[in-house]
């Protein structure tokens, strides 16, 4: 039996560090080393728009303001958040797997300020084991965002894009430069038994001397 939770309905915030300053010491994403925030950040969500609603950046819709904006690219950004102590009730010999549908674009998991994963890649769906990290009650989940790749955003060299991850992310390519940093699709808790069925595959065959 698996269940299901679903963390947008978790309250998040963001946090913004010159990129790896959090790591100085080991001990995860923490507040001291915070350069900006924490702040309210809704799940799935942007860096930019929790960012514009707490009114560090300005609305990059206006005017040359989204010149003002491009600084928010050159941070590591994490979000963090508290598990409910009663989706863990009972966890005993279970799994329990933090599944995220979409993150953009690369970056790192910690349970625990312990590290469970890191990912890459805006498409592609992340599953982390969160069983080994997991404590009696009061565990905090973070994500932390890497900076995107430096030569994102129009204009540029479309020829020289090798990474799965979108040049931009409020209207179409030609525009500001605003490249997304963010949670974009669900993000759920997953909470299974001891067994279960993970990967199904079929094989075929035919006998040629029965064909007719």
């Amino acid at each position: 039996m698996k269940r299901t939770f679903d963390l947008s309905a978790c309250s998040w915030t963001l946090a913004g560090t010159t990129p790896y300053a959090w790591r100085f010491g080991g001990d995860g994403f923490v507040e001291k080393r915070f350069e900006v925030g924490p702040v309210p950040a809704p799940v799935p969500g942007s860096v930019q728009k929790a960012l514009l609603d707490a009114g560090i950046i300005p609305d990059w819709n206006e005017g040359l303001n989204a010149r003002a904006c491009e600084w928010v690219e050159n941070r590591h950004w994490g979000y963090q958040t508290a598990i409910p102590d009663d989706w863990l009730a009972g966890v005993g010999d279970k799994t329990v797997r933090l599944r995220c549908l979409g993150l953009d674009y690369a970056g790192w998991v910690f349970c625990n300020e312990q590290e469970a994963g890191t990912f890459c890649g805006s498409y592609i769906p992340h599953i982390f084991d969160l069983t080994p990290h997991l404590q009696a009650k009061d565990n905090r989940l973070a994500i932390v965002f890497d900076c995107p790749p430096r030569w994102l955003g129009q204009f540029g060299y479309t020829s020289r894009m090798k990474e799965w991850k979108p040049r931009f992310n409020y209207t179409w390519d030609w525009t500001s430069r605003l490249v997304q940093i963010g949670v974009w699709d669900a993000i759920t808790l997953e909470v299974a038994g001891a067994q279960e069925i993970e990967a199904v595959q079929c094989w075929a065959d035919f006998d040629l001397e029965t064909q007719t």
